[in-house]
């Protein structure tokens, strides 16, 4: 009892700084977010720095407009790139995680078009985007599509991983879990 007392009073300030933190920088987004904000490098950075926090904090739903201003500010900028993959796959996850499976899915969807245009077959980027996809089609129990994904993803990881890597073990659990529904 002491040791987990002891525990939370040294995590204490820890979790206060990291709110404060939060905090400082919702704030600077709200001063940067102007009219013209399309422009700005620097607010999708904190845009998407703000919901990545977010969604670690299990906030999804406050995670999701985050997530929005940082890709419409990357699109805007530069419609082609390769990036956008990256920012379309935390949108969906925080979509698929607050329920939201519908658009959560073409989220997944368009990052993993996006990284089918500037990577090969074979890259790890296309693994995880397919990853990313079988995962939320599982949560929303669509499991003979999740597997077409998962089989995808798991050959990809067992090439470039190899077969004991912790996410090549991941993905064949979840490519198991489609099986078990036909």
């Amino acid at each position: 009892m002491r040791v987990v007392i002891l525990f939370l009073i040294c995590l204490l300030p820890h979790w206060a700084s990291a709110d404060e933190a939060l905090e400082r920088m919702i704030e600077r987004y709200h001063q940067e977010k102007t009219n013209d904000y399309l422009h700005k490098q620097s607010l999708a950075f904190l845009s998407h720095e703000i919901g990545v926090r977010l969604l670690e904090g299990q906030d999804y739903k406050a995670a999701i407009p985050y997530f929005r201003t940082a890709l419409d500010i990357d699109r805007n900028l530069d419609p082609d790139d390769p990036y956008l993959g990256g920012r379309w796959t935390y949108l969906g996850q925080a979509y698929v995680f607050d329920g939201q499976f519908q658009k959560g899915l073409e989220s997944l969807r368009k990052a993993l078009q996006v990284d089918e245009r500037h990577y090969p077959a074979e890259h790890l980027n296309i693994g995880i985007a397919n990853g990313n996809l079988g995962w939320a089609m599982i949560r929303s129990r669509q499991y003979r599509q999740a597997n077409e994904h998962l089989q995808i993803a798991c050959g990809i990881f067992t090439k470039q991983l190899g077969e004991q890597d912790p996410q090549t073990l991941d993905c064949h659990k979840k490519l198991n879990v489609t099986l078990k529904y036909p």
